[in-house]
């Protein structure tokens, strides 16, 4: 894990080749990276950032920084970049009331633990992790799949839904049968993967935020009680 507060334009380029091979950059806020923007997004794209500098002899030097690498960034901002946006899964905050019940039980919960406890869990979750060997996913279900097509951005949204799937039978890996080598998808995989992509995948696809999605809810509700009286 890399963390950084902010990153300049030109960080990433200077970076060693293989630093941000297979790392999660945390970003703060999403401010942070706005002048890193580009950079990142290439680098997400093509798995690499090559850059040319001239010498002082006329020659040109080519450096390069290898992916790939997962990017997590938050913010309260509803108004990002499209081209920046399209290549994150977008996650919400529930901001409900039950939910804000469930966040204060549990950090009296955690205000009730030893901190050698809390360590202890978190090293059981990183050991489980661990257990897990590098190896690639087959989707046999993947020609009989559908998918939104009524808008760009399905283009990538598609390959996100894909990857979904990809990650939860990857992490069920050793429930799941193997050929070749690979872990091959369960009808399992896919239906956990419908009910996170509702999630992941919502705010992409729907041209409203959360809070506006929220209010348009209410208010159909609050039509629905009016004409019902």
């Amino acid at each position: 894990v890399q963390r950084f507060t902010r990153l300049t334009a030109q960080t990433l380029y200077y970076q060693k080749p293989q630093a941000l091979a297979h790392k999660l950059v945390v970003i703060e806020e999403a401010e942070g990276v706005e002048d890193a923007a580009y950079a990142l997004r290439i680098l997400q794209s093509a798995r690499k950032l090559s850059l040319s500098t001239a010498s002082g002899r006329g020659e040109s030097k080519t450096h390069e920084v290898k992916g790939p690498v997962s990017l997590f960034v938050t913010t309260t901002r509803t108004d990002l970049h499209e081209e920046t946006t399209g290549r994150f899964l977008t996650l919400s905050v529930d901001e409900s009331r039950e939910q804000t019940r469930a966040i204060l039980a549990a950090q009296r919960v955690r205000e009730s633990r030893l901190p050698a406890e809390r360590d202890r869990i978190v090293r059981i979750h990183q050991n489980a992790q661990r257990l897990l060997d590098p190896m690639s996913v087959v989707n046999p279900f993947a020609p009989k799949l559908a998918f939104p097509d009524d808008r760009l951005s399905a283009r990538r949204d598609h390959g996100k839904y894909l990857g979904l799937i990809r990650a939860v039978a990857f992490v069920h890996q050793h429930q799941r049968k193997r050929e070749n080598g690979a872990v091959v998808v369960a009808i399992e995989d896919i239906a956990l993967a419908n009910q996170l992509a509702h999630h992941a995948l919502g705010q992409s696809i729907c041209d409203l935020s959360p809070p506006s999605r929220r209010l348009l809810v209410e208010i159909r509700k609050w039509i629905g009680e009016r004409d019902a009286k």
